[in-house]
């Protein structure tokens, strides 16, 4: 064990973020291998990469560099493994612990209120681990404050008010820390340190040594060319004069890409659909999520302004608040074919916090409540999904909003209202899930013209991704995957795509 004071933050994430950004990092670099220019890349699409701290984020994790390309340690692979954001946060402190137990026991004991510990603020723990009474190495406070972010995303400290308490993996870590004997640890650290001193001394006489024998070696070889350079060099002939006729530069093929099958689909929708099951940290679409409660009188209304709001861009956190505050106000109680009080609204409007993009969609709840007794039996008497996906559109939401009915449906769905044989009405073909799903090959075209159009494009690919995936594989492959068009790592990524497939003749 050593003491790392080395410490740097993971660039523009919050430490309580570092679990869902570390592990798709760490996936990505146990299924690629990439170098050192591809993994800045990958970083860089992710808004995670800073020059200063590359190095000792990778270090910190335990990534390592092996003939030129990066490779999980026993530490990052043991994060990955982790089935849960509690297990990888146990892991990532006992690395912590590796890289400097000293310092995390002064810590952690000085924040034990169980005995004679008290709350503290970073400053003050800083100025701790500065004074004397600290036996350790002491660090910087830049350095001190990044270690301070890992120590909260391991779970080891939480902000209790002001000032940082335990954690409920600090806790654990307690009883850990408080069986190290400090003057034993700093004893071992110097005898360390003196048997690489010691190393480094011999390996330098050795160089030494090997310089002197090289420089024999030179002065006897340049010897040997003084006395070869004695002897009379031969005569130089006249020079010949030589004709080279121009040759036409032959023409390079381009690039052309072999042609698109339906079994090339499946390959790629279905290791897709394998990376998705083992590597996502997120989920599908749920209505409970939203916010939604299958015991409201109201829920086919909500359930339409959910939809109505999440085709405008609103996240789900945003959609969530927005149904929350709303509620308070029973906005959608009421009965009177959709008539809504004015007094409701100016109440709304008083309240302050979250996101009031979503106001402009009240207008449309009337209209929603008066026409929804009537549209949504004859729609779940549907045919198909595509005549359900019709049904709604021109009854609901026609002509502001063409990706409402997809997340209506997709909602329906999961509270149990659409019958399974519409199921694939949920499979929500937004511009991010088309332009991923024609780069990698699986349709022929972005641009959605019309509603039709976005039918024919949820058809084609709801086949290959039904329930329970729908669309949710798609909208994070570029994101996870780094893709792009003209794609730098097409050779070494293992997701099939189009450009994969591309042959050159040479």
């Amino acid at each position: 064990m050593a003491q790392y004071l080395c410490f740097a933050s993971i660039p523009n994430t919050q430490p309580q973020a570092y679990y869902a950004t570390i592990v798709p990092v760490l996936a990505e670099i146990k299924r690629s291998s990439p170098t050192d220019k591809e993994l800045r890349q990958f970083l860089k699409q992710r808004n995670l990469y800073d020059k200063g701290s590359f190095e000792r984020v990778l270090e910190i994790l335990d990534i390592k560099s092996v003939g030129g390309r990066f490779v999980l340690g026993e530490w990052a692979q043991k994060m990955l493994d982790a089935k849960d954001e509690q297990e990888f946060k146990e892991v990532l402190a006992r690395r912590l612990y590796e890289l400097n137990p000293l310092m995390m026991k002064y810590c952690l004991v000085a924040m034990d209120t169980e005995h004679e510990g008290r709350l503290h603020s970073t400053n003050e723990l800083f100025r701790m681990l500065t004074s004397f009474v600290y036996p350790g190495k002491k660090p910087i406070l830049v350095d001190f404050k990044a270690y301070v972010d890992w120590g909260v995303s391991a779970g080891l400290w939480k902000m209790v008010g002001v000032r940082w308490g335990l954690g409920d993996v600090g806790k654990k870590m307690l009883e850990v820390v408080r069986r190290l004997d400090d003057d034993e640890f700093l004893e071992e650290e110097r005898e360390a340190l003196e048997g690489r001193e010691e190393e480094e001394r011999i390996e330098q006489e050795e160089i030494e040594e090997s310089k002197g024998v090289e420089a024999q070696v030179q002065e006897a070889a340049e010897e040997r060319v003084e006395e070869a350079s004695a002897v009379k060099a031969p005569e130089v002939q006249e020079p010949v004069e030589v004709k080279i006729e121009p040759r036409v530069a032959e023409p390079k093929v381009a690039p052309r890409p072999v042609q698109i099958d339906e079994a090339f689909r499946q390959e790629s929708s279905e290791y897709l659909k394998r990376w998705f099951e083992k590597y996502t940290l997120g989920e599908v679409l749920k209505a409970q999520g939203l916010g939604l409660r299958k015991e409201s009188p109201t829920l086919l209304v909500e359930s339409a302004f959910c939809a109505l709001l999440l085709s405008r861009g609103l996240r789900e956190k945003e959609v969530l608040w927005a149904m929350d505050f709303l509620s308070q106000f029973k906005v959608f109680g009421c009965s009177s074919f959709g008539k809504l009080p004015f007094e409701r609204i100016a109440g709304a409007l008083k309240q302050k916090g979250g996101s009031f993009a979503w106001f402009e969609a009240l207008v449309y709840v009337p209209m929603l409540a008066g026409k929804m007794p009537q549209v949504l039996p004859k729609a779940l008497e549907a045919h198909d999904f595509k005549e359900f996906l019709s049904i709604v559109w021109s009854d609901l939401f026609e002509p502001y909003a063409p990706l409402a009915p997809f997340y209506f449906a997709r909602l329906l769905l999961d509270l149990g209202i659409l019958p399974e044989r519409l199921s694939r009405a949920g499979f929500v073909p937004s511009l991010l899930v088309r332009e991923n799903a024609f780069r990698i090959g699986l349709i022929d075209g972005i641009v959605a013209s019309d509603f039709q159009e976005l039918v024919r494009q949820c058809e084609a690919l709801s086949s290959l991704f039904p329930k329970p995936y729908f669309e949710t594989p798609l909208a994070i492959a570029k994101s996870a995957f780094g893709c792009m068009f003209d794609c730098p790592r097409k050779r070494v990524c293992e997701c099939p795509c189009l450009e994969k497939t591309e042959v050159t003749g040479l």
